[in-house]
C-alpha cells in the first residue's frame, strides 16, 4: 500500500476560509486547520493570511494560537499577512478586544500557501551555491 504524501514545498494552494460563530463575553475561538478542514492538510503550513473584520468589535488574532504574538485587528478593516510576517500558520485563535458581542459570520479568515516568487527562489539557490564557497 502506498501512502500519499502531504508534503508540498513550492506550489500554491487554494484559499481555505473560516467564518466565526458568535463570539460572546471573554470567549476565545481556537482553530486548527488540520481538524477544521481536513482538505487543508496537504498544504500546511500556510504563508498567506487575510482577515476581514466586519464585526461589531475589534479583535485579537493569535497566529498558531501563540498568545505572545498578538495582532490587533480593528472593526471594519481588512488585514493581510504574508510569509514575511507569518511564515508558517497551521492554526490560530481569535478573541474579542472589547466588550461587544460579535455576531456569527462577521469575521472571515482566509489562508493559503502562496506560490514561491522569483526573488525567494533566487535567494534560496544563491544560498545553496555559496554555502561551501568562501
Amino acid at each position: 500500500m502506498i501512502k500519499q504524501s502531504y508534503t508540498r514545498e513550492f506550489g500554491a494552494s487554494p484559499s481555505f476560509i473560516w467564518k466565526n460563530a458568535e463570539i460572546a463575553v471573554a470567549n476565545q475561538i481556537n482553530v486548527s486547520w488540520e481538524t477544521y478542514n481536513t482538505a487543508s492538510q496537504k498544504y500546511l503550513p500556510f504563508n498567506y493570511v487575510r482577515i476581514v473584520n466586519n464585526g461589531e468589535a475589534d479583535i485579537w488574532f493569535y497566529p498558531n494560537q501563540d498568545t505572545s504574538n498578538p495582532h490587533y485587528i480593528t472593526k471594519g478593516s481588512i488585514v493581510s499577512y504574508d510569509r514575511r510576517t507569518i511564515p508558517a500558520l497551521s492554526s490560530f485563535a481569535v478573541k474579542r478586544a472589547t466588550a461587544t458581542t460579535i455576531t456569527a459570520d462577521k469575521i472571515i479568515i482566509s489562508c493559503s500557501k502562496e506560490l514561491e516568487g522569483t526573488d525567494s527562489i533566487v535567494a534560496r539557490l544563491h544560498k545553496r551555491l555559496t554555502r561551501g564557497v568562501r
